[in-house]
């Protein structure tokens, strides 16, 4: 069976949008094909049986010619809409590090994350990924302000509060990180670095955990010098 030039197309490029884009439309040429003929069948033979299937096949063909034209516009959606969930997840984590940390923003946060996402300083989905970057070049700097102790201190903690063990390390982070922030905004020097588990290279994913929890694991460790919350028995 022949391909037809769309399809044959579709199989000499990378690039997602374009290749699904033109199998759309070799789809669409097949319902054409099959319309053509079968309407051709109808005035030789005068069949009028198949006037409805013919109407179904000449409606998937629109479809199909439509959705092919539409790939693009709806990837562009799914993107912008990804970049608005990692705005939205992230801000209160990346607002709060950027403030302790401000040298590693290029633009430092709005009022809010409303502002945020409605009104942001570049498109969408190069603010995520530049909130995503700025977030982790702060949590590196924080390193330098971790205590030795706090990753499993904050773990525990975390254990105690009920947190699923799948998020554990994540907690753990959040509650470190916190901590570290608060001793940068207080004026504490810096140490030898005290690299924390949990986040490799940045990963989004990982970032929007620690940002899902750091609400309630932000202040789960006291402030360096303060002594430890004493255990309910």
């Amino acid at each position: 069976m022949t391909q037809s030039p769309s399809w044959s197309a579709s199989l000499r490029t990378a690039d997602r949008d374009l290749v699904w884009s033109l199998r759309l439309f070799a789809a669409g040429s097949v319902f054409a094909v099959a319309f053509w003929s079968g309407y051709l069948w109808h005035l030789h033979s005068g069949v009028p049986a198949m006037l409805p299937y013919l109407s179904l096949i000449i409606g998937f063909h629109g479809f199909l010619r439509a959705a092919s034209l539409l790939v693009p516009a709806a990837t562009a959606l799914a993107r912008t809409w990804a970049a608005v969930r990692v705005t939205w997840r992230l801000w209160p984590l990346w607002r709060d590090l950027v403030m302790a940390v401000p040298h590693v923003s290029l633009a430092g946060p709005q009022l809010n994350r409303i502002q945020e996402v409605l009104r942001p300083r570049s498109p969408l989905t190069l603010q995520a990924h530049r909130q995503t970057i700025e977030t982790y070049d702060a949590l590196l700097v924080l390193q330098q302000y971790v205590r030795p102790d706090a990753y499993e201190e904050a773990r525990r903690h975390a254990q105690r509060a009920g947190v699923r063990d799948d998020r554990l390390a994540a907690a753990a982070l959040a509650g470190a990180l916190g901590q570290a922030r608060r001793a940068k905004l207080g004026g504490a020097p810096p140490s030898v670095a005290r690299p924390l588990p949990g986040v490799v290279d940045g990963n989004p994913a990982a970032l929007l955990t620690v940002a899902r929890l750091w609400p309630s694991m932000t202040d789960a460790l006291p402030r360096h010098g303060e002594p430890a919350s004493p255990r309910r028995s």
